[in-house]
């Protein structure tokens, strides 16, 4: 059910990268080739999410399911320790989305 998840974030993230290049990802390839996205294309993709939700789900959801996320219920303090503490065990969040990760889990999973 993760890797569900996982992939259809996915799908839905290379096709608003190709639209954002102008790129119509509904348009039929003239010369009948596609398109293939390499695993380290597809981690790039996920580690540029720019907002909280998609932050959580791409880099959380790898070692934990959203459950024990959504359960743990912790205030703004609590949840800067844990990413601090996440990310020295191996989580992949940027110095970017910091902020974006921690502004949503304390507004969403507050006791």
């Amino acid at each position: 059910m993760k890797k569900l998840t996982v992939l259809a974030l996915l799908a839905v993230l290379v096709s608003l990268g190709l639209s954002a290049c102008g790129t119509s990802a509904t348009t039929p390839s003239t010369s009948g080739t596609t398109t293939v996205v390499t695993t380290t294309e597809a981690a790039t993709i996920i580690s540029n999410a720019t907002d909280g939700e998609s932050i959580l789900k791409s880099s959380c959801t790898k070692c934990h399911d959203l459950d024990k996320i959504k359960d743990a219920k912790k205030t703004r303090d609590e949840w800067q320790t844990t990413i601090k503490d996440m990310i020295e065990a191996g989580a992949k969040v940027s110095d970017e989305q910091k902020p974006i990760l921690l502004d949503y889990l304390a507004k969403n999973y507050k006791p």
